[in-house]
């Protein structure tokens, strides 16, 4: 098997992702779609296998190209997917395809409708992909913005992070589920993601298997949740050997069944480190979406990495930023604004200096 990269955008290979992945399914090569802004790509539903094999190091792959990416606010801005229809998803995958990756997509969720779904997978990676419902308030509301269903007798991690999800009203903003089976691989990874505005759950999950296999099922850490019913609920009646850190709420818990104390993941927190914060106190400009933190947002350096959890298996931001030691909360990292006075002072030092002005 070998990688074939198409473009998928305005005078790409293809207009849309729904007409590259009809020409790419029947390939024996796994197709992978490079995306470009101008205009809407979706939405795509992927229900067949195809006729190719993915792996862990050659997923299905669907990303926006370098200087394609939305904003982190407006969701038809860089390379996007709308979705309109009732029940429908801006990116459905699912047909047994087991491993796939998106990043940097944002998705345009109308009015109940589903943002980015994985069924049936074994390994699935959403990060730094944008989903936003419709306005805050309405009644007809985005279901989901991001969610993942596992095939338990298969599935073996998932990644989420770095993702930004907005006003699924009625929905849940990040939705994880597994169902019944043996496991081969434990970690389940939930991390820096920012989630607000959901008059459901924030970040909610679900588990079916046995709670003894694996030690730890879920893995949630350094997310902000703000503005849902609920930041964080389980949904399921057994425990899913949850196991969470430094996530920012505002207190809000449903259902909160977890298990901190096994070796993997030495910390003992209970419904998110730091509770009962508001968005004003963390976000740049919250009342306009803008996400980014603010100076001296609690979010800053209070992220949770230890040596006795895995290696996040990244390293960077939303906007592909590297992260410093001690990580940011949220699908940002802050990002100090230099001081105007001292800089327009360095660059009058070093004209003099280089005799560049006068007497």
């Amino acid at each position: 098997m070998a990688i074939v990269t198409s473009t998928v955008g305005p005078g790409k290979d293809y207009s849309t992702l729904a007409a590259w992945w009809a020409a790419k399914s029947s390939g024996t090569d796994v197709p992978q779609a490079m995306c470009y802004s101008g205009s809407d790509l979706g939405p795509l539903s992927i229900t067949t296998s195809g006729s190719f094999t993915t792996t862990e190091a050659e997923p299905l792959k669907i990303y926006a190209a370098p200087n394609n990416r939305h904003d982190g606010v407006t969701p038809n801005t860089g390379a996007y997917a709308a979705v309109s229809s009732a029940f429908a998803a801006g990116i459905l995958i699912s047909g047994d395809i087991d491993y796939w990756h998106i990043d940097g997509i944002a998705v345009d969720a109308g009015a109940n409708t589903f943002g980015i779904v994985g069924v049936g997978t074994v390994l699935g990676t959403t990060e730094s992909c944008l989903v936003v419902g419709p306005a805050a308030g309405t009644q007809a509301t985005c279901g989901l913005g991001l969610a993942t269903s596992f095939n338990f007798a298969r599935n073996f991690g998932c990644k989420v992070f770095n993702n930004i999800v907005r006003n699924c009203g009625q929905g849940i903003g990040i939705v994880l589920g597994a169902s019944a089976g043996s496991i081969t691989r434990r970690f389940w990874e939930v991390y820096n993601n920012t989630v607000k505005d959901s008059s459901g759950d924030g970040i909610a999950w679900t588990f079916a298997g046995s709670t003894s296999t694996p030690t730890i099922n879920f893995r949630i850490s350094n997310n902000i949740v703000m503005d849902c019913t609920d930041d964080y609920d389980e949904l399921s009646s057994a425990s899913s050997r949850t196991a969470h850190a430094s996530n920012i709420t505002e207190g809000h818990y449903g259902n909160f069944a977890s298990d901190t104390s096994t070796s993997e993941f030495p910390v003992s927190v209970s419904g998110g480190s730091y509770a009962n914060r508001s968005a004003s106190d963390l976000f740049t400009n919250a009342s306009s979406n803008i996400l980014t933190l603010k100076q001296g947002s609690e979010a800053i350096n209070a992220g949770h990495l230890t040596d006795g959890e895995p290696a996040f298996g990244f390293d960077y931001d939303l906007r592909k930023q590297r992260r410093k030691e001690a990580f940011d909360c949220g699908a940002f990292e802050f990002v100090p604004q230099p001081d105007v006075f001292q800089t327009r002072q360095s660059a009058r030092r070093l004209a003099d200096a280089s005799g560049l002005l006068g007497d």
